[in-house]
C-alpha cells in the first residue's frame, strides 16, 4: 500500500506542478495540455511519468535540450512523501484524505510564493473554508469554533507583525496564517507562527553567512509558515508535549 500511496502523491506532485507554473500566470490547468516552458513543444504521457520522466530525460527537455528547473523533480518527491506521512500517521481514514489536501495546498502556495513573492488569495480561501467544513463534519459545533478560533490566532498575530514592522512583513502572510489556523486551531496556530520565525531566521542566517543574500534583502515568509504549518499539523502535540517536558 505505501508505493500507491508514494505514485499517487507523485501524480498529485506532478499536478501540483502545472498549476503552480499556469495559475500565476493566468493560464488554465485545462488547456492548453502540457507543454514544455521554453520550446512550448506538447509534451507526451512518456514524458510526464512522475519523477521517472525527470530522471531518464536528465532534467533537459526531449524537444529543445533546455534544462528542466530541479524544483519540478522537487515537488513530485515531496508530495508523494507528504502522502506517506498522512497515510502512517492517519491511516486510509478521511483524515488521510484531508491531511493530503491541506498539506498538497500549503505545498503549492509555498512554491509559488518563493517563485513570484506574491500568495495565491483563491487558494487561502478555499483552504480556510475547507479546514472550517472538516472540523465542523468531524467535531460539531466546537470543531467550528476550533477552526474560527485558529483563524483568529493566525490573522491576528500576523496582522500584528505586518502592523509592528510597518508592512516589511507581507500582507499575503496574514492569510497564510488565517488558513493554518482553519486547520490547526489556536494553540497549535501558535506553535507553527513560532516554528515558522525559528527556521526562516536560521535559513536566512546561513543564507547571510554563505553569502547568497545580503541583510535587508527580500525573502519570501509563506514557504516558512507552510513548514511550521505542515509540521504543527502531524507533530503538534507532540512538540508541545516535548516543551512541557523541557520545562519541568
Amino acid at each position: 500500500m505505501s508505493i500507491i500511496i508514494f505514485l499517487l502523491g507523485s501524480v498529485v506532485g506532478s499536478f501540483l506542478n502545472s498549476c503552480i507554473y499556469r495559475l500565476p500566470r493566468g493560464v488554465s490547468i485545462v488547456h492548453p495540455p502540457s507543454f514544455c516552458p521554453s520550446c512550448k513543444h506538447r509534451l507526451h504521457w512518456y514524458d510526464l511519468i512522475p519523477i521517472l520522466s525527470y530522471i531518464l530525460l536528465r532534467g533537459k527537455c526531449r524537444y529543445c535540450g533546455v534544462k528542466i528547473s530541479y524544483s519540478y523533480l522537487l515537488v513530485e518527491i515531496l508530495t508523494a512523501f507528504l502522502f506517506l506521512l498522512s497515510y502512517y500517521h492517519f491511516g486510509l481514514t478521511l483524515e488521510f484524505i484531508f491531511s493530503c489536501f491541506f498539506l498538497s495546498l500549503l505545498e503549492f502556495i509555498a512554491m509559488v510564493d518563493l517563485r513570484t513573492f506574491e500568495v495565491m488569495d483563491f487558494a487561502v480561501y478555499i483552504g480556510i473554508i475547507i479546514g472550517v467544513i472538516f472540523y465542523f463534519v468531524k467535531f460539531d459545533f466546537e470543531g467550528f469554533i476550533f477552526s474560527i478560533k485558529g483563524i483568529i490566532y493566525g490573522a491576528g498575530i500576523m496582522a500584528l507583525i505586518f502592523y509592528v514592522s510597518n508592512g516589511k512583513m507581507g500582507e499575503g502572510d496574514i492569510g497564510i496564517a488565517a488558513l493554518i489556523g482553519a486547520w490547526l486551531g489556536d494553540i497549535n496556530t501558535i506553535v507553527a507562527i513560532f516554528l515558522a520565525f525559528l527556521i526562516g531566521g536560521t535559513i536566512g542566517a546561513f543564507l547571510i553567512i554563505l553569502k547568497l543574500k545580503k541583510l535587508g534583502d527580500k525573502l519570501p515568509f509563506g514557504p516558512f509558515l507552510a513548514i511550521g504549518g505542515g509540521i504543527t499539523f502531524l507533530k503538534g502535540n507532540f512538540l508541545i508535549e516535548l516543551y512541557w517536558r523541557f520545562l519541568g
